[in-house]
């Protein structure tokens, strides 16, 4: 039997949690839109994905 390989490389771990982060800020700013009354639609920024996405990785490479 064939042994799978499941460990993932540092660009592929780094792409995951950028594509996380992009859903999560597009949600926030889905759910902001959402309680203003559909008025005021707030813009997505690559910064903004990006500083989630180090968030994500801070709490990913946490040893506790």
């Amino acid at each position: 039997m064939a042994e799978s390989n499941n460990n993932k490389n540092g660009y592929e771990i780094r792409q995951g949690l950028l594509a996380m982060a992009q859903r999560i800020v597009e949600q926030n700013a889905h759910m902001q839109y959402e309680q203003s009354d559909k008025k005021n639609w707030t813009d997505i920024t690559s910064e903004q994905i990006v500083k989630v996405a180090d968030e994500l990785n801070v709490f990913v490479q946490k040893k506790d």
